[in-house]
């Protein structure tokens, strides 16, 4: 199966909602198996949690007060009656302490755990997908929707079981209380089973489509409440007319949520009324009903019996309904994990070699032969490119604004897969080799780099900071014209970036921030270097001098530097101009400028606005 054709077949996949599910039971089986291996004891506790508490509450509320009357109606020894209230009573106190210690000492650091371990897995997992997958909507539907249920699925579905577990063992016990008493009363109990697993299937199955629902709605509110606190905006909302647009769009966001909500809770609230009925009233009045006949008219029960039959099937009655909405819940449970498993099972678009080889970090020669890509199998971005780059060759790519210059860096790195064609590495398919450390030969600046709130050595470093790479890291910062800025602040290269998290933090300019990025491209001390756009907010004189100290820096390496700006052109070994997807021009600046072709007219445009610019700083001054 060709590149093109796993793009369209997993691009069928995710769209279409004609995808085989699995079932709820392999789904909360799936899940169980994480539960287990972030926490074996979570659920065998929280079974036994639940169990003890069911079965103390019915010792107390309703077997003892009973037996203690058919005690001293039947007249036996009081000393009899206090050893069985001493019995209860230990028993009680040693669950009481089992269940304070698991709610308040077990589980906020075991939800705590397991929180962590799923969460790590969908990060780790997201981390190990394609670019390409990010770029459709459905695919952020399906990670955020996996973001929501590894926060916490795993503990509800450990509570789901445990409560249904608790539920079981409490409701035979009461069972067999009721039914040593009166059999009959079984019936009672069974009647109402089956119609309300019916319509709290049927409820789950409306919960459910609401959820999936709202989930692109909900993830615009989200889009716009980061939106509204984060710094990086406020300026513009109060410049700007943008806050009306961000206003009218949330409101009209959660007037589609609540469209939703009113679509379906008319049918939720029958359902709910029809399960509380058949639930709560045919087993409380019909039992007690039934009881009280047998007491008055046939005299058949003592007083004591009354009562532990009343406090049983009252008990009894919201743990039945209980029960029911238990295996419900677990039943819905296994959708919702369906969602988690969907994601986790989401394999990455480029292909996996199972024999890959780890590449040699030294750089030979890399050769593109007849590469062609599409990002949607119509209209090509990049057509039929054939290029030979030998180590220690400088190339610079230009070109205008949707021409394929960035896209030709992506397939490259092995970001994206070619449509035709086949990119060599040292003479070998880049796609023989294993994914990661082909992507980490590379040193990468692109345009749309980002800072992090952390030290300014880990956002050279991008790993660990550690002690001994602080030499490595001030040399990186002193080629990018940086260390001197960084000398004067009191923490040095220990100084947190950005103050969101830190008030004393580093807040660097958008030339500080490009310098920074250049330099982590010097600190890997890779053979190639690739620079896409890195110095586009700098002006034209900031930019000579970046280019100038990254090339020097990068002596014997090759480089891959894509610009607007046509004056990096005097520090390269050939210029690429890339246009409509083909190579159009390809040469030395010298020479394509004596072509007099798209390049040289693109030239002189450029020396033409700079001068103009110029003029009007002069102006100014």
């Amino acid at each position: 199966m060709n590149y093109k054709t796993r793009i369209f077949v997993w691009g069928e996949d995710i769209m279409k909602k004609q995808v085989e599910k699995s079932s709820a039971l392999d789904n909360n089986l799936y899940v169980l198996r994480q539960l287990f291996a972030a926490s074996k004891l979570r659920l065998p506790f929280e079974i036994l949690f639940q169990v003890s508490k069911g079965v103390t509450q019915t010792l107390i509320y309703t077997v003892l007060f009973g037996s203690i009357i058919n005690s001293i109606v039947d007249g036996r020894d009081f000393y009899k009656v206090m050893e069985y209230i001493v019995i209860v009573a230990a028993f009680t106190a040693a669950n009481i302490w089992f269940q304070s210690w698991f709610q308040e000492s077990f589980l906020a650091k075991d939800n705590a755990r397991i929180q962590k371990y799923m969460l790590m897995n969908v990060y780790a997992h997201a981390a190990s997908l394609d670019i390409q997958q990010y770029e459709n909507p459905e695919f952020y539907d399906k990670y955020v929707r996996s973001l929501d249920e590894a926060s916490s699925r795993a503990s509800k579905l450990s509570s789901s079981i445990a409560n249904a577990a608790g539920l079981l063992v409490t409701v035979l016990y009461l069972l067999s209380i009721i039914v040593s008493k009166e059999p009959w009363t079984l019936v009672f109990v069974l009647i109402p089973l089956v119609p309300g697993w019916l319509l709290g299937k049927k409820k789950n199955s409306v919960s459910y489509d609401l959820y999936i629902k709202n989930t692109s709605p909900n993830r615009w509110t989200k889009y716009l409440n980061r939106i509204m606190y984060l710094k990086e905006y406020a300026k513009e909302m109060r410049l700007t007319g943008i806050y009306g647009v961000l206003t009218r769009k949330y409101d009209d966001t959660m007037d589609e949520i609540i469209k939703n909500e009113k679509k379906y809770d008319r049918k939720t609230t029958i359902m709910t009324l029809w399960m509380d009925f058949m639930n709560d009233k045919v087993i409380y009045v019909g039992i007690l009903l039934y009881v009280s006949y047998l007491i008055v008219v046939k005299k058949k029960l003592l007083i004591g019996d009354y009562l532990i039959i009343q406090n049983a099937v009252a008990s009894m009655t919201w743990r039945v309904s209980a029960l029911i909405n238990s295996g419900l819940d677990l039943q819905q449970s296994g959708r919702f994990s369906g969602l988690l498993r969907e994601f986790l099972e989401t394999k990455p678009l480029v292909h996996v070699n199972e024999e890959a080889i780890a590449p040699n970090p030294a750089m030979e020669s890399i050769e593109f032969k007849n590469v062609s890509f599409s990002y949607d199998g119509k209209k090509e971005v990049l057509k039929n490119i054939n290029l030979t780059v030998k180590k220690g060759s400088r190339i610079l790519i230009v070109g205008k604004n949707g021409a394929g210059k960035s896209t030709f860096v992506k397939l490259l790195m092995n970001l994206y897969q070619p449509t035709e064609g086949e990119i060599l590495y040292n003479g070998k398919n880049i796609q023989e080799y294993e994914v990661n450390p082909y992507r980490h030969i590379y040193s990468t600046v692109f345009q749309d780099f980002y800072l992090y709130a952390f030290s300014i050595g880990q956002n050279v470093v991008m790993d660990h900071y550690e002690e001994n790479k602080a030499p490595y890291v001030e040399k990186a910062l002193t080629e990018a014209d940086l260390m001197k800025k960084i000398q004067s602040l009191e923490k040095g290269i220990l100084s947190n970036v950005t103050k969101e998290i830190d008030d004393d933090g580093f807040v660097p300019s958008g030339g500080e921030k490009q310098k920074m990025v250049i330099a982590r491209a010097i600190y890997q001390a890779s053979d190639v270097i690739i620079l896409d756009e890195p110095s586009s907010a700098l002006d034209p004189l900031s930019e000579a001098r970046i280019n100038e100290i990254t090339l020097r820096s990068s002596s014997e390496k090759t480089v891959f530097m894509i610009s607007h700006r046509l004056s990096s052109a005097q520090y390269v070994d050939e210029v690429l101009l890339i246009d409509d997807g083909v190579i159009k021009e390809r040469g030395t600046h010298e020479s394509l400028m004596n072509a007099n072709g798209l390049y040289a007219e693109m030239y002189r445009m450029q020396q033409e606005q700079y001068a103009l610019e110029g003029e009007d700083k002069n102006g100014q001054d």
